[in-house]
């Protein structure tokens, strides 16, 4: 299942099928209301934070929170956004095409009482050995109370972990019906639950971390609820009897057990920092976790949404083999997000001190706590570019079941991110952890190209466009010159916190878009389309 695709691809009447024209219609209106609703979760998301800076700041209560917190996100990407779902979802959309419904959700419904049983037994095991695990592997830096605390929590969290993987299947599966925006909205719960238990229990246990605990929990078993009654009326019947042989589950494990490694390579490396952080001064856990988490803001509202609809088509190109397609989606999808991330990464360079204290500076997170995280910030919106086309390209390996080459890449990348978050860490703190995360994603990003190139036996020419890539690189660097100037100029150190990011931010957006229509930027165009939810030609 892992080899290229062919030669030729196939063929009609001695001719090369042609391209299909994307329905972008459809496609923008599921990028659009995806998005938007994202854009919500997102919100909330940072919401979250800020309420958990407020009543934890960058204590030794956060770290701990943090680093328990980080398992369910590692089977969050693997799950609902890796290696589960795109695993699940190419095989269920060939079922669904090869053999029909009945027999689709037949299969789904085996898989998902099969990896009932697994994920409780895993968590059952984690649970009896967390003690050990936290100690010796996860968190060799805490001690004493920071390390009982970080246990009990973790216990927690892989009960979280059951309901959340359970419900990236349900995704999956509405995912692969163009049902998207029940599975994008379950994010915003899990939100609204955290914030309501934290906000609620924290002010009244002698731990506050207990509430941000049951939050999570709560918020666990309501985004696999929700997604039920969809995925019943769609056909999906749970409790119809299944069977744990079926062959199609086999299947979906070959693609699954390789590829968890290769897409969770980016969480595998937050946890690998969070182990080396924990060596270092209190704090520098929770910040480096604050400035992840703003980082991951800017990527979700778009980045996310765009890889959640496109995964399904290319699953559906790559199985009726129409190379130019998917060449042709790949290549429009990268230029896009370098048109959304590059001027971001600016002008989060420009204002990311005044951006961390207008939205976590209050409560427990002090002016310490804003320095630490402001530099930690720095130094991670440099990947941001590498991190949102790795999302894309690793998408497209996921869909073309290319594991073999996924898992080498995630080898190489996990080695180059440990050594040198090792090593600059030495030299520069928790700032170095952050700035090895954004070199092992840029490294990343080059070996997922070159071995695309090999797979498709096609130019690199062919899939990624190289003069759009430039122009948008100009239009970046004449708004970090214009953005300079109106900061240094026309907005005084006096002015009013939000007052001064917003006529900040605002001069940027308005600068940058006029540039892009002077230089009549496509994207600008594709973007302005997506976000009407219209055709964007």
């Amino acid at each position: 299942m892992s080899d290229p695709l062919p030669k030729n691809p196939l063929q009609t009447n001695g001719r090369m099928n042609q391209p299909s024209r994307p329905h972008s219609h459809a496609l923008a209106k599921s990028i659009g209301l995806v998005s938007l609703i994202t854009l919500l979760s997102r919100i909330l998301g940072l919401a979250r934070e800020m309420v958990k800076a407020a009543l934890l700041g960058t204590s030794y209560y956060s770290d701990a929170f943090t680093l328990a917190f980080t398992f369910p996100n590692l089977f969050r990407r693997l799950t609902a956004e890796g290696a589960m779902s795109s695993a699940f979802i190419p095989v269920f959309a060939e079922v669904l095409k090869a053999d029909g419904e009945k027999r689709a959700f037949e299969f789904a419904r085996n898989f998902f009482w099969l990896f009932t049983i697994i994920l409780v037994l895993f968590s059952l095991l984690f649970i009896f050995s967390a003690p050990w695990l936290i100690r010796y592997v996860f968190a060799i830096g805490f001690d004493g109370e920071p390390l009982a605390l970080t246990i009990v929590l973790t216990r927690y969290m892989f009960i979280y972990i059951v309901f959340i993987s359970l419900a990236a299947i349900l995704q999956g599966i509405l995912n692969s019906f163009s049902v998207f925006w029940v599975s994008a909205l379950t994010p915003a719960l899990l939100n609204i639950s955290i914030i309501g238990c934290a906000l609620y229990f924290a002010p009244r246990l002698s731990n506050p971390t207990t509430g941000f605990a049951i939050g999570v929990i709560m918020g666990g078993l309501v985004q696999l609820l929700v997604q039920l009654p969809k995925a019943g009326r769609i056909g999906l019947r749970l409790f119809s009897g299944f069977n744990l042989s079926d062959p199609r589950i086999r299947q979906v494990i070959t693609l699954m057990i390789p590829t968890l490694f290769g897409t969770g390579i980016y969480q595998i490396n937050i946890i690998v920092s969070n182990l080396i952080a924990s060596t270092l001064d209190e704090g520098a856990i929770s910040s480096l976790n604050f400035s992840n988490r703003l980082l991951e803001l800017i990527i979700g509202i778009f980045i996310v949404s765009i890889t959640t609809v496109f995964l399904p088509r290319f699953a559906k190109l790559f199985a009726e083999q129409q190379l130019d397609s998917l060449t042709s989606d790949l290549g429009r999808i990268i230029q896009l997000t370098a048109f959304i991330t590059l001027p971001a990464t600016i002008g989060v360079l420009m204002i990311n001190e005044e951006i961390v204290t207008l939205l976590f500076a209050r409560g427990a997170f002090d002016s310490t706590s804003v320095m630490l995280t402001a530099g930690a910030l720095r130094y991670h919106i440099l990947g941001l570019t590498f991190i949102s086309w790795n999302r894309v390209l690793l998408t497209f390996f996921q869909a073309g079941k290319w594991v073999k080459q996924t898992v080498q890449i995630a080898a190489i990348i996990l080695v180059v991110n440990a050594v040198s978050a090792v090593v600059l860490s030495v030299w520069a703190g928790h700032l170095g952890i952050a700035g090895a995360n954004s070199i092992s994603q840029a490294v990343q990003t080059i070996l997922l190209v070159l071995y695309l190139h090999r797979l498709l036996k096609r130019g690199l020419a062919e899939l990624i466009s190289i003069m759009p890539l430039v122009k948008t690189v100009w239009i970046s660097l004449l708004m970090f010159g214009g953005l300079w100037l109106f900061k240094s100029l026309l907005i005084p150190p006096e002015m009013v916190l939000w007052m001064r990011i917003s006529l900040t931010v605002g001069f940027g957006v308005v600068f940058y878009g006029c540039c892009a229509f002077i230089f009549r930027s496509e994207e600008l165009g594709t973007l302005v389309a997506t976000i009407r939810g219209k055709k964007g030609q």
